[in-house]
């Protein structure tokens, strides 16, 4: 699957989970393990990208801490990182998931994209 198709996937998915008032939308790639969470709010028009960091490797940690907002426990170690996009903005979210995936993530260019939505 190519970039340009997996741009698409993101944005479809995205419009249709505002529009279905689905809460949550999961992108990931079942090889690598590798996933993305999204709570969506229709009523707070907001994107919520959210990456748990049990799964990632040092250097994803170190990346995403550059990029994203650390969530921390009780005793202040990050238990993920998240990122807050409008609604209105679902190109630049579709484009910042590409760039989890390829750049953060590593994944070949060609990595198939597994979507599920959650009301």
């Amino acid at each position: 699957m190519d970039s340009i198709l997996r741009l698409s996937l993101y944005s479809f998915n995205l419009d249709q989970a505002l529009a279905n008032e689905e809460t949550l939308v999961i992108f990931g790639d079942i090889p690598s393990g590798r996933f993305v969470q999204i709570a969506v709010s229709a009523s707070e028009q907001t994107l919520i990208i959210d990456i748990p960091v049990n799964s990632l490797s040092d250097l994803e940690s170190q990346w995403l801490g550059q990029n994203m907002d650390a969530v921390p426990d009780s005793d202040g170690n990050p238990v993920s990182y998240q990122k807050m996009i409008p609604t209105i903005q679902i190109d630049y979210a579709a484009d910042y998931l590409e760039w989890l995936f390829t750049i953060v993530f590593r994944l070949r260019d060609s990595f198939s994209l597994t979507v599920k939505r959650f009301t």
